[in-house]
Formats: structure tokens, sequence, C-alpha cells
């Protein structure tokens, strides 16, 4: 499918609508309380600058006019083996300037939150071929958040991520190189998807943005289903514009698969993009015969099915019933208001697990959000607390956002409204949800990006005739400026300025310098030995920084260090008892006290001795 070129007919009406939502989106974004610091630092003034000068010049000037229009014309419709060659192109570089990127910043090529340690528990046993394992003897001992001690071992997410990063473990690789492979990968879909939906100059400028958003860069490396879940949707969109043209069998596998797979990834953000595109395919039976409406559903249900199934054996496996999800069973027991819907706070109704970080997690963490949640007006949060850190995350300027709201003027070319649709139930969704994380949005990033550039195809097409094609290229300077200036590398102070204490650029901040700092420690102390740590979790230590997960290996008693929760003399001495008959283990042990956790790590001795741990 080819963009279609500017109309040549002006209308007033259209360009003062077009401007209006230009004034109101510069109204929007000045209203922001980072306004007062709008452009950064001082690297990113000049870069700005520059640009506004450049493209003022470039377009006053006749000949200087006429060449920015050519190199624009070239640009806005490539032939369709330049596309596959730029996406190729561009998958590439967008995979070394991520690894590069993650290298030069001192990432943490380590799990760092919760549930990242989950999917990498998941990820090790579904490589396994395992979806659960039997509970442990000490369950216990190794519970954790967001992981099944008892009735059986498991995480608690659906399995898709895992299914997509096991063949990672299989190639001798890390868990984090399918997040960033899919990663780059997704950087060349963006650029296909908006050249099909706008034009070749918004899909370079695309392409060009996805990698300016510091937590699509984060989530890169990161063992989380929203990488993958992007990647998913963008197969999805990708197949569905292709179906559109001649309702291919073939393509509505593709699709299908790719929505199957990002059912049992984030089933919200699947559910968002399914609504649209079926709505569409609904819309469109209406031209078909019978005999190619049933084939075409058999098809859809045949790539769809496979992945229903493997969720509803998880489902039966780790909670008992094949319609209830793990999430909402574990939800159910140690994380109450982790939840959609809005249930009024039922002092009774706290977590099962005994575990005191996990009580402590949910009286400072969950409970202060839901009780945030139940007080924000519904509009309210959904504008401050979804719509906005959304925006924050996919503009890679929010100077850009004024042009997002000129994008729905643009809507109707070409469909995109059927992709921009996505954000509507994706929104409404997630703000009956308790948290919204800003990696949430990473998934919703290239819909934003429709409307950035639908509204400045927008801005353009309803100007005069002698000055839209001008007007693109200028705009595209500046657009792409914006951009680059807040590259990293070109920031004052990279990559220095991001690397204070020890963390890298694009992280979790403290919580990874803790963890950094207990991995080092028990690397040194342990060295080659088998052995167990056992963790003493204190109230003021950091909660997000949870060391007690075993992600080397699929089984905990196979992996040579085990982590372990400090529970008291009894279970220790269980645990110890436990370890010494299975050819012993030295055993060390950590203490989270703010106090104590700079404390080097101490040696107890071996299992076989029944050692005693430090009173608290």
């Amino acid at each position: 499918m080819t963009p279609t070129a500017p109309t040549s007919r002006f209308r007033p009406s259209r360009m003062f609508a077009a401007l209006l939502l230009l004034a109101l989106g510069v109204q929007w974004w000045a209203g922001l309380e980072w306004a007062e610091a709008p452009v950064g630092d001082r690297r990113q003034k000049v870069i700005l600058l520059a640009s506004l000068v450049a493209s003022g010049l470039l377009v006053a000037f006749g000949p200087s006019r006429a060449v920015l229009i050519r190199i624009v014309s070239m640009l806005r419709f490539p032939s369709m083996r330049v596309r596959r060659l730029l996406a190729l192109v561009i998958s590439a570089a967008a995979l070394i300037y991520l690894l590069h990127t993650a290298i030069a910043a001192g990432r943490f090529f380590k799990p760092v939150v919760h549930d990242e340690y989950s999917y990498m528990i998941q990820t090790r046993m579904l490589a396994a071929g395992h979806l659960w394992y039997p509970q442990h003897e000490l369950g216990p001992a190794f519970e954790s958040f967001h992981v099944f001690a008892e009735p059986v071992y498991a995480s608690k997410y659906c399995p898709g991520t895992a299914l997509l990063c096991a063949p990672a473990i299989w190639c001798g690789f890390e868990p984090w190189a399918v997040p960033l492979l899919l990663s780059g990968i997704s950087v060349g879909l963006v650029y296909l998807v908006l050249t099909n939906l706008i034009d070749g100059l918004a899909g370079l400028l695309g392409a060009l943005a996805l990698p300016a958003s510091e937590v699509f860069r984060r989530t890169s490396i990161e063992v989380l289903s929203q990488g993958p879940m992007l990647f998913l949707l963008l197969v999805a969109v990708w197949a569905f514009l292709h179906w559109r043209k001649n309702q291919s069998l073939g393509w509505m596998a593709v699709m299908s698969l790719a929505i199957g797979w990002a059912a049992i990834t984030r089933p919200v953000d699947a559910v968002s993009l399914t609504l649209p595109i079926g709505i569409v395919i609904l819309i469109s039976f209406r031209q078909m015969t019978r005999p190619r409406i049933l084939r075409t559903l058999a098809v859809g249900f045949a790539c769809v099915a496979p992945f229903l199934a493997l969720q509803l054996i998880q489902n039966k496996g780790i909670t008992g019933h094949f319609t209830k999800l793990p999430w909402m069973a574990y939800g159910l027991r140690d994380d109450p208001y982790d939840t959609i819907g809005s249930p009024p706070v039922d002092p009774a109704r706290r977590p099962h697990s005994v575990l005191p970080q996990k009580q402590f997690f949910y009286d400072s963490f969950t409970l202060p959000e839901y009780k945030k949640k139940l007080a924000t007006p519904q509009g309210q949060r959904l504008l401050i607390g979804r719509l906005m850190p959304t925006l924050n995350v996919a503009l890679p300027n929010m100077l850009l956002m004024a042009l997002v709201p000129v994008g729905l003027l643009g809507l109707g070319v070409n469909g995109r409204w059927i992709i921009a649709a996505f954000l509507v139930p994706f929104l409404f969704l997630y703000n009956q949800y308790t948290f919204y994380f800003a990696h949430y949005a990473v998934p919703a990033i290239p819909v934003v990006l429709v409307l950035l550039f639908a509204g400045w195809d927008a801005v353009c097409r309803n100007l005069p005739v002698r000055w839209s094609d001008g007007a693109r290229g200028a705009i595209a300077i500046v657009i792409a400026a914006a951009t680059l200036s807040v590259y990293p590398q070109l920031q004052d102070g990279w990559p220095k300025k991001f690397n204070p204490s020890g963390g890298g650029a694009d992280e979790w901040g403290l919580p990874a310098a803790i963890l950094r700092y207990m991995d080092a420690q028990i690397a040194q102390a342990v060295g080659g030995r088998k052995a167990v740590v056992l963790f003493r979790f204190h109230q003021d230590a950091d909660v997000h920084a949870e060391p007690v997960y075993n992600v080397t290996t699929a089984r905990i008693d196979d992996a040579p260090i085990i982590r372990a929760n400090d529970l008291g003399d009894v279970l220790n001495q269980k645990l110890f008892d436990y370890y010494a008959a299975r050819g012993d283990r030295a055993i060390f042990f950590f203490d989270r006290s703010p106090e104590k956790v700079l404390s080097p790590i101490t040696y107890l001795g071996m299992a076989s001795e029944r050692p005693r741990v430090p009173a608290r």
C-alpha cells in the first residue's frame, strides 16, 4: 500500500482547524510542569536552535527550497524493494545501537525488578520443557515476589514472554538477548508501518524516535513482557495492513499467530489491538463469500488455538482451574489490591504469606497506591495518570506533543484510525488497574507515533499547495533535531552523567546498585563452591531490591549458589540438614539492614556443621 500524496485542493476551513489544534497542542504542552525547562541542557538548546534556523533558511530561499522539496519527495515514496532493504538496515543499526549504549552506560545485565526475576525463572522452566515444577520440600525458604512457592514452584505470569526467550537458553545465550533482538527488529517494523500509513519520511523519523525513548532503551535488555509485546503488536499490525489489500489467508495466519502469542504475553494489550482490528475484519466480511469467511475464521482460530491451549494448561497446572490465571491466583493470595477493579478497602484483606517483605510491600506500596487510585477521579486518573505518562514515554521530545492533537485530523487517511484506536481500550483498561509504570507504555509507542506523524502530515496537507512541501521538509528537520537532542550520546557528560555511583543509564537506579553490590559480594566470597546464601530482610531495606530468586537454573537445587530466606532457626536448620544430605554446601549470610548491607558477606560454615545464624 502506497501512502497517498497531498491533496492539491486547498480548504481554508481545514487549515484553520489544523492550526487551531496545533495551537491547542502548544497550549497543552505549555501547561505542563516541565514546560519551564522545555528543551533540556545547553547542548539540546543549541541543536534545536540550529534546526530552527536551518529549516527557516532552507525554506526562505528558492534554490534551497527546491532541493529540500526534491529530497523530501524522494524519501516519502520509496519502492517496496528500498523499503525492505531500509527496514533490514534500520533493524541491524538499532540492535547495535541499543547494545552499544547499554554497555557504554554501564548497564547491569542482570534482573533488577521483581517481574524480571519471575520471567527469568519461567524462561528457564520453559527451556527445560516445564511450565511449573513440584513444590520444593522447603518451599517457604524460597518464596519471593511474583513466584509461587506452593502448591507448585512457578511464575505467576502468562507464558508468552518465556516462550519467546527460551530459544536463547537453548542457543547458549542469556535470556535478555531475545528482548534485545526483538527491540532492534521493532525499530525496523516501526519504519515499515509508518511508511505504509503515512510516508517514508515519517517512517525514517519514527525509526529515529523509538530508540530516543529512555524507557524503550531500558526494556530492550530486560526480560520483561513489554519488549516482546511491542514486537508482537507490530507484527500483527504489519500483517493486518497487508491483509487489508487482498484478504490473503497467509497474512491472516501471520496476524493471528502474532495476536495469539500476544494474548498470552500481555492480555490487556492484546485485547486493545484486537478490538479495532476485529471490527474492521468483521465489516470486511460483508464483501466476502460464505466459504471465504469460513476459511478466514478457520485459519485465524487454528493459529490462535495453540497459544490459548498452552495458557489453559498453565492455568490448570498452577491454579487447579482452567479459567483461573496464575496472575489472578497470586494476587488473591499475596497481593490482593494488585488488581483491575475498585472494591472498597477491607482491613482483613491482607497477603496470606508470612514472608515479612511481602507484608511490608503490601503496607508500604500496594495499599497506598490502591488508596490513591480510589481517591482520584476517573477522568483525572485517565488524563494525568495514564495518558500523560504514555505520551512522556512515547514522544521523543515533549515539545512534539503540540502535533498530537492535530493528528486527529489525519486519522481518516489510509485507515490510520484503526491503529490509533488501540489507545482507547488500552488507556481505559489500565485506568482500572492499580498501577501504571512507565514501561507499561512501551507497546503503545508506535500508536503515539502514528498520532504524532499524522499531525505533522495534517498540518502540511492543509496548507496552501505552494507552502505544503516546503513546510513538510522544514517541520521534518525540527522533528529530527528535537529527537536527536534527547539521545544520551548528544547530552552533556555522557556517559559519566549517567554513571555517578556505578549505576548505568536507563536503569532502575538504587535497586540496580544494591543488587549489583550483592552479586559482587557473593561472587567474591563464594568462589567456585556450591553454596546457600541466606538473606535477612529488614523493613528499612529497599523492598524493590529483592535478592531471593534462583534464576540460573530451572530447578532450585541445580543452582550452584542457592538463595534462600532467613526465616528463623527452625526452618534454617531444616535447610542445612536438607543440603547436608545432598552433597553438602557452604552456608553464607547476608543482612539486608541498611546499617549492615555494606558489610562483607558472612561465612557461617558447611551445612553439615549445622551453623548458627546471627541473632536478630
